[in-house]
């Protein structure tokens, strides 16, 4: 279902399988972390993890919203999520009085910026409950944290973090996020430029090109993908075993994640700026190009080269939004810009110096060692049991010749 907002001219949904897939995702989160002391050993880390994948959620669904104050109220979100779990899962570098501090602060201040919205809302007469149920949740969860018993605190922040992935999936289920196929008129109503025929007839040619644009795009990137993977395989060597195949699979699919970390925490935030820079000027540029109709003009003009450069614009404005409003189009999208610069960096890194950041093919042989370490006991314990040497203080004690 669609309609259109009493406050600006976005088209919006509320409806949608994908909206109960990520709502039932954030449920079961929920209750994986309502009962992570019974099932996790490292309650807090658990804890951690979970926000992260839930403040991961939440900023990638905010890139779905087209009012403004729903955007920044979904990554404000996120952004505390991400920032509680990064506390949980470090949890072993604070003392316990400070990490408590620490988490009940989050929660203050996301009680704080709930309460704002309610108000911002009751001042415009849009009111709406659930800022002030989820301001009010936020306050209830402080004072249980407070007045909690040491035993059981791990319980009570079980509690506090399955009621706020709850309220946050509810939150999902009522958004209203954008329609796909009708992203050109948001760009249009976005530069407030629905009445102009010209411009509209051109947004739309503007979609067409970039649908069937698409397709050539996937072959490329999986053409890309592959030669990254030869390349990593050329430089990591193959030994016919499962992990010579796999240790290039984990550098390329580390490629792949460098590169979508790029468009979205370099590229598309720059552009992004540089587009909401030119929103205003940008509908005063337009107006002034279609007063003349486009038959009458030079082929080399001002006007010619202001439609040309301002047409870009758009192109990049319906890109991002898409890439809002749908994931494969976000993953198409980020992989399109950001692989170009993640093969520059894979190609020049060895130059470089080793990184365990940037070097992907340092990801897999990270991997193997966690895996190996956490392996390494019970390796011992076995060789040492089967060498029949047995346990004891002169264990695999050796004499030398000569030796006292």
């Amino acid at each position: 279902m669609s309609f259109v907002s009493t406050k600006s001219e976005f088209n919006f949904k509320n409806t949608g399988k994908d909206r109960f897939v990520w709502t039932g995702i954030c449920l079961i989160l929920a209750g994986l972390a309502l009962f992570a002391p019974a099932w996790s050993g490292h309650t807090r880390e658990a804890l951690g993890s979970l926000l992260i994948w839930i403040g991961i959620i939440e900023i990638f669904d905010a890139f779905k919203r087209m009012e403004r104050h729903a955007v920044i109220s979904a990554r404000t979100s996120g952004a505390l999520s991400l920032l509680m779990g990064m506390l949980l899962i470090n949890a072993l570098l604070f003392q316990r009085e400070a990490l408590y501090v620490f988490v009940i602060s989050v929660f203050v201040i996301d009680s704080a910026r709930y309460f704002y919205n309610f108000y911002k809302a009751r001042k415009n007469k849009t009111f709406f409950g659930f800022d002030l149920g989820a301001g009010i949740g936020n306050v209830v969860l402080v004072v249980m944290l407070l007045i909690s018993e040491d035993q059981g605190t791990a319980w009570v922040l079980s509690i506090a973090v399955a009621l706020r992935i709850t309220g946050i999936g509810l939150y999902l289920l009522w958004a209203k996020t954008g329609v796909l196929a009708l992203v050109h008129e948001d760009v249009l109503a976005s530069f407030g430029l629905t009445d102009n025929v010209y411009v509209k007839d051109l947004a739309e040619k503007v979609r067409i090109e970039e649908e069937r644009s698409a397709r050539v795009d996937q072959r490329w990137i999986i053409m890309f993908i592959v030669l990254l993977f030869f390349i990593h395989l050329g430089r990591m060597g193959m030994d016919r075993s499962a992990l010579g195949i796999l240790s290039p699979v984990v550098a390329t699919l580390g490629d792949v994640v460098i590169a979508i970390i790029i468009t979205y925490a370099i590229l598309a935030p720059i552009r992004l700026m540089m587009l909401r820079f030119m929103k205003n000027r940008g509908s005063r540029v337009w107006t002034w190009i279609t007063k003349i109709r486009k038959e009458e003009r030079k082929k080399i003009s001002v006007r010619t080269i202001a439609e040309f450069w301002l047409t870009t614009r758009m192109r990049a404005e319906m890109r991002f939004k898409k890439a809002g409003y749908s994931l494969p189009t976000a993953v198409r999208i980020g992989l399109k810009l950001g692989l170009p610069w993640s093969a520059l960096l894979a190609a020049v890194m060895p130059v470089l110096g080793m990184s365990w950041y940037f070097d992907t093919e340092n990801w897999a042989s990270g991997i193997w060692d966690k895996w190996a370490a956490a392996r390494a006991d019970e390796w011992r314990m076995a060789i040492t049991k089967n060498s029949g040497e047995g346990f004891g203080a002169n264990a695999f004690r050796l004499y030398p010749q000569g030796v006292n």
